[in-house]
């Protein structure tokens, strides 16, 4: 099960962090915010019904105030170790464990150029993987010294950049729970975890990340992109995502009031699981919910 650490492209409205209050390296003033404090309610709920879950997070942008040309400023590397700390253990006194997390959603996504062009700066952050490698090593041993055994997940991308999570390992490799993989890149080829497998057959591979529509059609079809993974070396696969709008109108990367010249900035047609009209506050599950429960 993921979950977002913050906001994500999927968040109505505005876009938030668990401190928004910068700069502060000291994380005084951070919080879970109420959109968060929601979130644990949730997963207490998840928990009570089913405690074999692994939850695993994943951040789409840090705090604003760390980043600059929608990279982590070096001076900023303690405070944004620290502050994924803080959401370990604010979490684990709600009676939550999180299994794993990544460092980046789609750490190749939002470079400073796109970012600026797509207003993706509050939904996304870019890191290399010379960056990544480093920030897994700082993470780990903070992780550790800490008595934290959630572990790491490396990259949480697409699956044409082999040599970025093979980087990380290189360097990092002591502090490496896992490697995930998206299902996005061009000619997606999933042969490429089987070949991932092969050069590190101790890692374990995750499908951490495959939009579900409505309208299916072979790149986005919920069958191939979990048996693909699994047939592959894969540990598991999941959906992209549990919950989405029955009127298409979440925000995709960017809110309506950052692109008001958009005819719409949501993804129409982007589905989850199960479809939630927040207006009438019901919800349907759909094809792909039944189908996914015959993997589960």
């Amino acid at each position: 099960m993921r979950h977002t650490i913050g906001q994500s492209d999927l968040t109505p409205g505005e876009a938030y962090s668990y401190d928004d209050a910068g700069p502060d390296e000291a994380l005084a003033n951070f919080n879970l915010t109420e959109a968060g404090d929601r979130m644990t309610v949730w997963l207490q709920r998840m928990f009570k019904l089913n405690p074999h879950v692994k939850l695993f997070g994943s951040p789409w942008s840090p705090p604003q105030w760390m980043k600059q040309n929608n990279q982590l400023q070096t001076q900023y590397i303690g405070a944004w170790v620290n502050y994924l700390v803080r959401y370990l253990l604010t979490f684990r006194e709600s009676g939550i464990s999180v299994h794993a997390l990544t460092l980046q959603n789609e750490p190749l996504h939002g470079d400073s150029w796109e970012a600026w062009l797509n207003y993706l700066y509050p939904w996304t952050m870019h890191m290399d993987k010379t960056y990544a490698g480093f920030l897994t090593l700082k993470r780990g041993r903070t992780l550790e010294q800490k008595g934290l055994s959630t572990k790491i997940w490396a990259y949480d991308h697409n699956t044409d950049t082999p040599d970025y999570p093979q980087h990380v390992l290189s360097n990092a490799g002591q502090y490496v729970g896992g490697v995930a993989w998206h299902c996005y890149a061009e000619n997606n080829d999933w042969s490429v975890l089987s070949r991932f497998h092969e050069a590190h057959p101790q890692v374990k591979q995750y499908m951490t990340e495959c939009w579900t529509h409505l309208a299916t059609s072979s790149f986005f079809d919920l069958t191939h992109f979990v048996m693909g993974p699994l047939m592959n070396r894969a540990s598991g696969a999941l959906a992209w995502t549990l919950g989405g709008s029955t009127r298409y109108d979440v925000a995709f990367m960017g809110s309506k009031k950052a692109r008001p010249l958009l005819p719409n900035s949501a993804c129409e047609g982007c589905s989850g699981l199960v479809q939630v009209d927040m207006v009438a506050r019901a919800y349907h599950l759909t094809a792909d919910f039944y189908t996914m429960g015959q993997f589960s």
